[in-house]
């Protein structure tokens, strides 16, 4: 019994670790040049007028299943950045600095 104890006790601190190999959460905080929603209602692109330096591209990505965004969030995120565009306000977005640079949460900073 102690044996099992043991083993499971590892294969659980195992998996927390590797949960933890993401890539950090960074911030880009900018108006917003355009907002493009793709066909298949998944996909939402940002694209600012000031990128940030640590985003390989200018494309911003939110994906329902990327940097945990949801159905529901991706609405949330389409909703706000259409309002900071359309009211040529700041939007302030954390995105995974990883390949793709998928956001996962935004606000309107004005």
């Amino acid at each position: 019994m102690k044996k099992i104890t043991t083993i499971l006790s590892a294969l659980l601190i195992m998996l927390s670790f590797s949960n933890t190999a993401s890539a950090a959460p960074q911030w880009v905080s900018s108006k917003l040049k355009n907002v493009y929603p793709l066909g298949d209602g998944k996909i939402v692109i940002l694209i600012f007028k000031t990128p940030s330096a640590l985003c390989s591209g200018t494309y911003y990505y939110a994906q329902v299943g990327k940097n945990g965004m949801t159905d529901k969030g991706l609405e949330y995120l389409f909703s706000t950045a259409l309002t900071a565009l359309a009211t040529d306000k700041t939007l302030a977005a954390a995105f995974d600095d990883g390949a793709g640079c998928y956001i996962n949460r935004v606000n309107i900073a004005n």
